[in-house]
């Protein structure tokens, strides 16, 4: 459940991500889709969509790429490779900003959206590493120590047991990490 703790920016980012992905799914599903319309009253515009709901004879049908502008291409295609535009006769039609968008997409494009994060956590959290400068008369001068959080304890114990540690400052972030690793235990 550690991978699960996002930080304020990446819950921003999620949100925004599935809200833009609620809603390709919702006008698709629903056809709730401004159309701007010719003389003719042919759609030669449409915003969001070109899905539509059908009255059939057992009630109101709701669905996706529900509207084919050619009779010879029925093929259905993934976000974001559909065709924008389709010709119909002699004119050029734009299908929306998400055509074609049904619950594949929206399962696939969830799923990138949270596996993004969720990789990025397992991997960062397999680099994580504490480092603490040591400052002492007997070591080289700006030596670094790296922690790593599996083996913490074993390496504060060999630290503290060092007899040639003559910084005060160092000894107090020691003492500070050993009851901390303390209380880790408890």
């Amino acid at each position: 459940m550690k991978y699960l703790n996002f930080t304020d920016k990446e819950k921003k980012i999620i949100l925004i991500l599935m809200l833009i992905n609620c809603f390709a799914l919702f006008v698709n599903y629903f056809g709730l889709s401004p159309k701007i319309k010719n003389t003719d009253n042919d759609y030669y515009v449409c915003l969001f969509t070109n899905s539509v709901k059908t009255e059939g004879y057992y009630g109101t049908a709701y669905g996706t790429n529900l509207v084919q502008y050619s009779p010879y291409k029925s093929e259905s295609s993934f976000y974001p490779f559909v065709d924008f535009y389709k010709s119909w006769y002699d004119g050029f039609y734009f299908n929306g900003l998400f055509p074609s968008y049904d619950s594949t997409e929206f399962f696939i494009y969830t799923l990138l959206i949270f596996g993004f994060f969720i990789v990025k956590k397992v991997i960062s959290n397999k680099n994580e590493e504490e480092i603490i400068p040591i400052k002492t008369e007997t070591l080289i001068a700006k030596k670094q120590v790296k922690f790593n959080k599996s083996k913490e304890y074993k390496q504060l114990k060999n630290l503290y047991d060092l007899e040639i540690i003559n910084d005060e400052e160092f000894k107090n972030k020691v003492k500070l990490l050993k009851k901390k690793m303390k209380n880790d235990l408890e």
